[in-house]
């Protein structure tokens, strides 16, 4: 019993020399970069890389900073620079043309800081039910539209088109 007990110490030793520092990114009712006299209300799916960059959503308090039930979730990315808007509820969707998000499924962070958003377009003008998810990067050097559903642009299969995104 004693030599597993020691081996716990041990494991737990080696292990919490090799993880970073916990410290605070954001507190519920911090303002939102971004989007003056916003307040953060809930936060949802997260992730972080080895660098310590991460991603995560948010739920934003309506009433504040212009934010109603239109436009209260939004993607923020924190990294040595600070945090950062990438996406909110309501807001242009890149590379679509009169598309506007309506809310946001997975997020993560690649190693080199690029930001992956898998989200939802509002179901107006030509965005239908069948076109209407997408995977987005965002990256220092332009945000892309990786993948859409309803699109005919799946890398090396023609006339294929993405019925969902998973």
């Amino acid at each position: 019993m004693r030599i597993l007990g020691i081996l716990v110490v041990a494991l737990f030793v080696d292990i919490s020399t090799t993880r970073g520092v916990v410290s605070t990114v954001v507190l519920t009712g911090d303002g939102v970069p971004g989007i003056l006299g916003a307040r953060f209300n809930s936060f949802g799916l997260a992730g972080i890389n080895a660098e310590s960059a991460g991603i995560f959503t948010a739920a934003l308090q309506q009433g504040f900073g212009g934010v109603n039930s239109e436009n209260d979730a939004a993607v923020l990315k924190f990294d040595e620079n600070g945090l950062t808007l990438l996406a909110r509820e309501g807001a242009s969707a890149p590379a679509v043309m009169d598309a506007t998000f309506s809310s946001f499924s997975q997020v993560a962070v690649d190693d080199q800081g690029n930001a992956l958003v898998r989200g939802t377009m509002a179901q107006t003008g030509g965005i239908t039910a069948s076109n209407n998810q997408g995977l987005w990067q965002f990256a220092s050097g332009g945000d892309v539209l990786l993948a859409r559903t309803g699109s005919q642009n799946v890398p090396g299969i023609p006339s294929a088109s993405f019925n969902v995104l998973p």
